[in-house]
Formats: structure tokens, sequence, C-alpha cells
């Protein structure tokens, strides 16, 4: 069965995509479908499923995209949005602007969400300008884990696999 996906980021063929089996990979979306990174750059990462799915690294490249098989991995199908990352972006920049969109759009009804995501984002922002510590990046996963399991809402469920 065919499904739409709306593949963005740093890709030559960005724009809705029909993907045509759940056997597909990820590899071959990217490269087959999306035509490869812009400038012929290296892969680095994939977000899939928009602010409430979750973000793969190149070791999982030929998983199928097969919400069954990615379960595990912290992903869903979420807005059904695919953003393909290259080697110059940093991952760590692309997870806080996730957060951010995060922190921005919540429901606001649970206050692990509400509190927790903008706990996570000074976090984010802390590792992406070096002053992060070890103290600190355990508190940062351990609120993903404690939002993920207390929220309300996928964008907060998602806050761990972000």
């Amino acid at each position: 069965m065919a499904r739409i996906f709306l593949l963005k980021g740093d890709i030559n063929r960005p724009g809705y995509v029909d993907i045509p089996e759940e056997s597909t990979t990820i590899r071959q979306v990217i490269y087959d479908i999306g035509g490869g990174i812009v400038d012929g750059k290296a892969f680095k990462a994939v977000q899939i499923g928009g602010p409430s799915g979750g973000v793969l690294s190149a070791e999982q490249l030929d998983l199928p995209l097969n919400f069954q098989v990615l379960k595990p991995y912290g992903v869903r199908r979420g807005d059904s949005v695919i953003t393909v990352i290259d080697s110059d972006r940093c991952v760590v920049d692309a997870c806080s602007r996730i957060m951010e969109y995060t922190q921005t759009e919540f429901c606001g009804k649970c206050v692990p969400c509400r509190e927790g995501t903008k706990r996570m984002n000074e976090l984010l922002h802390d590792l992406k300008d070096y002053r992060l510590d070890r103290k600190g990046f355990t508190m940062l996963t351990d609120l993903g884990e404690m939002i993920s399991v207390t929220s309300f809402c996928n964008l907060g469920k998602g806050s761990y696999h972000t």
C-alpha cells in the first residue's frame, strides 16, 4: 500500500513523495526517490514523523519505512514528514529546533510537557554551546524519558526520541 510523505531538508528532490511499499528502505527513499543529498554531501541523520517522530542515524538507513519495525527506534508516522540532515548540519541544533517547536505547540494541559520541554530546550541550548556537563546530559535524557511516559499528547511523548 503506497503512502504519501513530505520529503524535505538537505535533499535534491524535496516535495511530496509516494512511498510504494513498507519494505522500501530509508536509504531508497533518500537516494532513489529523493535523488540523494544536496551537493553530494554525506548523510548524517533523518528525522521521521515531524516533532513527534524520531531521529535516525546512518546505521539505520537500511531499515524499511515500516512503522512496526521503526517503533523501537522511537519513530512513528506523526505528520508524515521525512527531514534529511546532511553532514554539515549540527544534529543538536536540529533537535533543539524540534524541541523549540514542541515547546511552542504543546497543548499546555500537562505539567511534564509544559515545564519539562522548556527545561529540555534550555539544556539543548547548553549542549549546542558546549556548556553542558555529564550531569546536565543525564538530566536531559532523564527528562525526555519522563516526559515521554507521563505526557498526554504525542508531542510530549516524542520528546525522548528527539
